[in-house]
């Protein structure tokens, strides 16, 4: 897509205005929006301070690679670059597919990239196993590490037993 300013380069920033119900779509070039930013001052300002879009996609290659060869996701078929112009994630294969990318936003936006929420009741027994795994193998490790070897191995014992399920 080109920009909507200057009609020469590639669009790289995607912006929304909405004023008073108005809403105006920019696809600007990095230099047409560097320029805007110069303008207005305020572009791409976050309220709470800082730089909206700096913040919130830092985690993205400023170059991202040509369309041919981006990855796609698998279910939807969407590429990083759509989800990065729209700003939503396609389908739940999206976040497998793009986990790598995603992971710096998520953490940022959310504090952690792990869902913590909600989930349908056949996934809570599996995330339960995960969870309770997980802090078997932290205890695990702290056993080791003060030489606790008889506790270590019936840790080592609990771990297998679930990994086995």
């Amino acid at each position: 897509m080109k920009c909507t300013k200057c009609n020469a380069k590639e669009a790289t920033v995607f912006y929304r205005e909405n004023i008073n119900g108005k809403e105006t779509k920019y696809a600007l070039c990095g230099d047409c929006a560097a320029a805007m930013e110069k303008e207005t001052g305020n572009l791409f300002a976050d309220p709470f301070g800082g730089n909206l879009l700096g913040s919130l996609f830092s985690g993205i290659p400023q170059k991202i690679q040509p369309r041919k060869e981006e990855k796609k996701c698998s279910l939807c078929g969407a590429t990083f670059r759509q989800l990065a112009e729209n700003g939503k994630v396609g389908c739940p294969a999206c976040y497998n597919s793009f986990r790598e990318e995603l992971a710096p936003t998520l953490k940022r936006l959310h504090g952690t990239a792990v869902h913590r929420g909600r989930a349908p009741e056949k996934f809570q027994a599996k995330r339960s196993a995960m969870e309770k795994l997980a802090s078997l193998e932290q205890e695990l490790k702290k056993a080791i590490e003060t030489e606790a070897y008889e506790e270590a191995a019936k840790l080592r014992d609990q771990i297998r037993a679930l990994r086995g399920q």
